[in-house]
């Protein structure tokens, strides 16, 4: 089943619009960058402004929302092994798969390196909250 066939599925068994679907993504997507916060200030003690720019740079990046929606799918497609289907069963799933997601290191680091371009960030979120495409310079939000 392809990503677009699996994403129309779980709309289909869900009973939800693709934008629900986007935005419990996106949503999930910053509850995951906030429960980590904590933790990179714990790691790098005296440096909270520097922690919360990355952490910024993580939310408009496309490299970032790319990895989190291949990991947001990967959970997608277990789901369909499960019986019965509910939205809670599915944001349950996805909540305590987020608890072991780390993205792969070259993402970080291409993120870092890239700290003073423009990045476009055509992120496959479209929400209420965010622009399907903007182009943002990061060292404005960083």
């Amino acid at each position: 089943m392809s990503t677009a066939e699996l994403k129309e599925r779980i709309l289909k068994d869900l009973h939800i619009r693709e934008d629900q679907y986007l935005n419990y993504a996106y949503e999930a997507g910053h509850a995951y960058l906030e429960a980590r916060r904590e933790s990179f200030y714990k790691g790098f003690p005296r440096q909270h402004a520097k922690v919360d720019r990355f952490i910024r740079r993580l939310c408009v990046s496309r490299m970032w929302w790319e990895w989190w929606m291949q990991e947001w799918q990967a959970v997608d497609s277990r789901f369909m092994r499960v019986t019965p289907r509910s939205l809670g069963i599915y944001l349950g799933m996805q909540k305590k798969a987020s608890e072991y997601r780390v993205p792969p290191i070259d993402i970080i680091e291409q993120i870092i390196e890239t700290a003073h371009e423009l990045e476009t960030v055509t992120v496959n979120v479209p929400t209420d909250r965010i622009a399907a495409e903007a182009k943002t310079p990061l060292n404005e939000v960083a």
